[in-house]
Order: C-alpha cells, then structure tokens, then sequence
C-alpha cells in the first residue's frame, strides 16, 4: 500500500451522522404530519389523494360534492368542495389524504410525457 506523507486521514464520526440522519426523518415525517394535519382543515387543495382502499373509499363516500379524477391500485384522486370531505374520505377509511397541488400532478400525468427539444 502506498502512504502520501501529505494526506490527512479522514475521521468519521457516526453519531453525527446517525444524529443528522434522525435529525433529516423526523424533519420529514413532521412535514407530514403537518400537511395530513392541515388538509381537513384549511382550503388548501381542491383536489386530494386518498391512501388506501380506493374501492372501499368510493363505496363509503357520500353522494355529490366529491368528484372521482383518478384511480389505481391503493389511492384515489378525488376532486372535492369543502375541506370537510376531507374528514370523511378518513371516516370512509382512507389511510392518509394529501393535497395534490390543485390537479396540476393529475393533469400532467394525463397530458402525458412531453416531447424533447
């Protein structure tokens, strides 16, 4: 092995990465939960994702004010009037309902990949 007398070894120290680490997830999941905390509350988004069961949400969801946009395999997209549908997606038994930037991220997906220039 060659040595260079001119090189610093580098230390590493682990707790300061495992605290910046921990420090990095509960900065996360506190933006979470202050998005899910917000959602039923203030009208933030017209449009929300719902985390679960999409059969189950829709067949629980009441008639009128809440509009299907799109469907897959364990969220719903749903157009909604009152932030207090929120809170029935919740009773309806979704996990989790996020906004979702007004139906920009559902319009783009449906417009589909964009050419390149």
């Amino acid at each position: 092995m060659i040595t260079d007398p001119g090189l610093v070894p580098l230390a590493v120290d682990r707790d300061a990465i495992r605290r910046a680490l921990l420090h990095g997830a509960a900065a996360l999941v506190g933006w979470l939960l202050l998005i899910v905390a917000l959602t039923p509350v203030l009208p933030m988004a017209d449009t929300v994702i719902a985390v679960g069961s999409p059969e189950k949400v829709l067949r629980a969801l009441p008639e009128g004010g809440v509009v299907t946009l799109a469907a897959g395999s364990i969220a719903v997209a749903l157009a909604v009037d009152d932030p207090a549908q929120v809170r029935a997606l919740y009773r309806a038994g979704a996990w989790l309902v996020l906004p979702a930037s007004r139906g920009a991220c559902i319009e783009q997906a449906r417009a589909g990949p964009r050419p390149m220039m």
